[in-house]
């Protein structure tokens, strides 16, 4: 698996394929769900998510088959990590909770961090950040224990980005640098474009509009070269916002525009409306009336389909304040 540690998904990709047909001619299922459980987890590296849940499925079959606990859990691990990045949240926590149960079975503790660090994200997704912030702790005591850099790191961007949910800037920003200092010397090139992306979203949110740009520019052109088009949908997403704040309009509609196109490309339906949104406010912002409106219902149509209430909330309060005109300066 050398082309997928040193990150070159395409020479992944094309070799597993490779393997997965002798697999299947030498009728070794062994071999097949390996190859299928590892080719799932290019997909998803490279933001196929559909394509990887269908080949994670396929191995999860085969690896129940063979009685095979360690690839079932692995496998159940990467399902609900993939249900997670396509906003099913109920399915991914379930999927999470089966791979703990197997890897707590097995001992395995590396295996039980990196699920308690997922089950965190899809506890914060669901609104419990306390339970969030709770089994990432207990995630990061566990990759401490084990001295794994890149596991510790990637917890500490989780629980940066939950800190500031709660407010507490200084330590998000404090635990996000830890992990873009344990990615560098691991030449963790995905690792160092989270961490950037993560650190550029809280200076952000405390309005260091300059130094969110700087870390969201480093970021996108790591996710460019990684072909990580999930990443890069939402590194110009996040570029997006600096640049409307900064009343950068112009700026600011083409990078949501490409972001827009990648999040329809990767079936991403909260992505398109949260960019649609702000393609709005940029539209009702130069005077663009008609067009806002435009854009500001099909991001209502997407957020009511998914049943996003405070989405649907906040596009309504800006159809709202066009319809009853006001300065948008």
């Amino acid at each position: 698996m050398a082309h997928m540690m040193g990150q070159r998904y395409a020479q992944a990709s094309e070799a597993l394929e490779r393997a997965l047909v002798l697999y299947r001619t030498l009728s070794d299922q062994q071999g097949e769900a390996n190859t299928l459980h590892y080719l799932g987890r290019v997909r998803a590296a490279t933001g196929d998510f559909a394509e990887a849940i269908e080949l994670q499925e396929q191995a999860l079959t085969l690896y129940r088959i063979l009685g095979d606990q360690r690839g079932e859990a692995n496998t159940l691990d990467h399902l609900g990590r993939d249900h997670y990045m396509t906003d099913d949240f109920r399915a991914a926590g379930n999927l999470q909770e089966q791979a703990l149960t197997l890897y707590r079975i097995l001992g395995d503790q590396g295996g039980e961090a990196n699920t308690l660090q997922y089950l965190g994200r899809v506890r914060a997704a669901t609104g419990n950040l306390d339970q969030a912030i709770e089994a990432l702790e207990e995630a990061l005591a566990l990759h401490r224990a084990l001295d794994n850099g890149p596991g510790e790191a990637k917890t500490l961007i989780d629980l940066g980005s939950f800190r500031a949910a709660t407010g507490n800037f200084d330590q998000a920003i404090e635990l996000q640098e830890q992990a873009l200092t344990l990615y560098r010397p691991l030449g963790d090139r995905h690792g160092q474009a989270n961490a950037l992306h993560s650190l550029g979203d809280v200076h952000f949110q405390t309005q260091e509009y300059g130094r969110a740009a700087t870390m969201l520019e480093e970021a996108l052109t790591l996710y460019r070269a990684l072909g990580d088009r999930y990443g890069q949908a939402n590194a110009l997403h996040s570029l997006g916002n600096v640049h409307f704040q900064t009343q950068e309009y112009g700026r600011a509609a083409t990078m949501l525009e490409e972001a827009l196109t990648l999040y329809r490309a990767l079936g991403d339906q909260y992505g398109q409306a949260n960019a649609l949104g702000v393609l709005g406010h940029i539209s009702a912002a130069t005077g663009s009336e008609h067009q806002a409106i435009d854009l500001l219902e099909e991001a209502l149509t997407l957020y009511r389909a998914l049943d996003d209430r405070h989405g649907q909330e906040a596009i309504l309060d800006v159809l709202n304040r066009i319809r009853a005109p006001r300065n948008w300066e």
